[in-house]
C-alpha cells in the first residue's frame, strides 16, 4: 500500500473499517455519503441539573412533525445525553458538516423546537451555549464487501454506514468484526470446509452472512428517521394524532429482530450449506443500491488522516 504522505506498508490482508468517508471503499466504488434530509443537535448535560422530571424514565422521545428530541441516561444515570433531530432541505445546510467537531448556537436549537413542552425547553435550555450540530449522511448499499481476491475486506461503516435512528450501527460493526473474524480464523487453522479453500471464498462467506442483515439495518434505520418525523409519505398530509398509531404500529416489533439474531446459528447455517441468505437491497426510495466499480489500478493508494 501506498499512502499520500509517501509511506509504504505490506500486509496479507487490509480490512477496511475506516468508516463512512473509507479511505479504503473509495478505491474500489465510486460513490459519496448521501444526506438524509435531516441535522442532528447534540449535547450531554447532568441529570441533577434538572428541577423535575414527570416520567418514570429518563428515556423519553418528544415527536413532532419534521423534528423529535430524544434523551437517555448514560455515565451510570448521572448525565442526559440529548439528541434533537430535525428535517431540513439541503439548501439551508450547506454549512454545517458532519464532523464532531461542527457547533452552532443554542438559539438555533431554541428556534428549530419551540413549541415544545415545558421539560424539553428545560432540557435545551441546559445544553452547552454551542452545542454540536451534525450533518447526518449514511451511504447507499454496496453489494460487494471484498475485492483483489479477498486481499481487501470492508467492515463496519466502510460497508454499511447508516442513520442513527436505531441505535445500531456501533453493533452492526461489532457482528462483523466477530464473523470476519471467526471466518479468517477457520480459514487459517486449516479447515476442509469448502468456504476456506481461498482468501476470497472466506471473505465471502462473509459478506452472504453479513451483508442482507446489515443492508436491512440501513434501510430500517432511515425508515424509523422519516417515522419520528411524521415524514413517510403515507404520513405527510395526516395530522399528528392521525399519525400516532401509524408511529406506535411501525415502532413496536422494530427492534425485535436487530436484539434477537443468533449471529453464529446465521454463520454456521452458511457454512455448512444449509441455505444462504440472499442479499437485499433498500426497500422502496429509501434506499438505492448501486454496483460496486473495482478499480484495476494498483497499489492502493491511501489519504493519511
Amino acid at each position: 500500500m501506498q499512502f499520500a504522505d509517501s509511506t509504504t506498508a505490506e500486509a496479507d490482508i487490509v480490512i477496511g473499517c475506516d468508516g463512512i468517508h473509507s479511505a479504503i471503499r473509495n478505491q474500489f466504488v465510486v460513490d459519496k455519503p448521501v444526506f438524509s434530509g435531516q441535522i442532528a443537535y447534540r449535547g450531554v448535560i447532568p441529570i441533577s441539573a434538572l428541577s423535575s422530571w414527570p416520567f418514570p424514565s429518563y428515556s423519553v422521545a418528544w415527536l413532532a412533525k419534521h423534528r423529535h428530541l430524544l434523551v437517555f441516561p448514560i455515565s451510570r444515570n448521572e448525565q442526559l445525553n440529548i439528541v434533537a433531530f430535525v428535517t431540513k432541505p439541503e439548501n439551508e445546510v450547506a454549512d454545517v458538516k458532519e464532523s464532531w467537531t461542527s457547533i452552532c448556537d443554542r438559539q438555533e436549537v431554541f428556534n428549530d423546537f419551540a413549541g415544545f413542552d415545558k421539560t424539553a425547553q428545560e432540557v435545551l435550555s441546559l445544553m452547552p451555549e454551542q452545542p454540536s450540530k451534525w450533518r447526518l449522511n449514511d451511504r447507499q448499499p454496496l453489494d460487494r464487501w471484498h475485492y483483489m481476491n479477498g486481499k481487501v475486506i470492508l467492515l463496519g461503516d466502510s460497508a454499511h454506514a447508516m442513520l442513527p435512528h436505531l441505535g445500531a450501527g456501533a453493533g452492526q460493526s461489532m457482528e462483523d468484526g466477530w464473523l470476519l473474524g471467526r471466518a479468517l480464523s477457520e480459514r487459517l487453522s486449516g479447515s476442509t470446509n469448502s468456504h476456506f479453500a481461498s482468501l476470497e471464498s472466506t471473505a465471502q462467506l462473509y459478506q452472504t452472512v453479513r451483508l442482507p442483515r446489515a443492508q436491512k439495518t440501513q434501510a430500517t434505520s432511515r425508515a424509523a428517521g422519516n417515522t419520528y418525523e411524521l415524514q413517510t409519505e403515507d404520513m405527510l398530509d395526516k395530522s399528528f394524532e392521525e399519525c400516532i398509531p401509524m408511529i406506535a404500529e411501525r415502532t413496536r416489533e422494530r427492534m425485535k429482530w436487530v436484539w434477537e439474531e443468533d449471529l453464529d446459528a446465521a454463520y454456521v447455517k452458511a457454512r455448512d450449506g444449509q441455505g444462504l441468505a440472499p442479499t437485499v437491497a433498500g426497500r422502496g426510495d429509501e434506499l438505492n443500491a448501486v454496483n460496486g466499480m473495482e478499480k484495476t489500478t494498483q497499489p492502493v493508494s491511501i489519504e493519511a488522516q
